[in-house]
């Protein structure tokens, strides 16, 4: 793995393990910001997991260094990262940076007024040769 990918992983919420007890599995996350806090969540509430039994729900395992949450046996898995934001609301860092770049600011505004002045975006070179659709231009 190289130093981005490393880097991309990092920033996802991951596991440090995972149990199931009395209906619920618990969730202890790894992270900067969420160290250590458990999340406990219904396992049936998950559509995925609401015909397991008790002792197929036992058998879950913590896969790809806290990235994957693991039922072998019934072939079911989930990316912790989106599992994590389902059952929390807690966004995935993709998707707070990409929250971020959607604000807009004068220094934003400033900018696209002068690119406006240079004569806006580039048109793409279109290859005269291929069909026209009128609807994209």
């Amino acid at each position: 793995m190289n130093m981005i990918e490393q880097s991309k992983q990092s920033t996802k919420p991951s596991l440090q393990s995972v149990r199931f007890e009395n209906g619920l599995l618990h969730l202890t996350l790894r992270g900067t910001a969420i160290e250590g806090t458990t999340v406990s969540v219904p396992a049936r509430n998950i559509v995925q997991l609401a015909d397991l039994s008790d002792e197929e729900l036992a058998k879950v395992q913590v896969a790809s260094n806290g990235h994957v949450l693991l039922w072998r046996e019934a072939n079911i898995d989930f990316a912790v990262a989106g599992l994590i934001e389902r059952i929390t609301g807690l966004k995935t860092h993709r998707a707070h940076m990409a929250q971020i770049g959607a604000i807009s600011s004068e220094a934003k505004a400033a900018a696209a007024r002068a690119n406006g002045q240079k004569g806006g975006r580039p048109r793409k070179n279109i290859d005269s040769s291929a069909p026209r659709n009128p609807a994209i231009e």
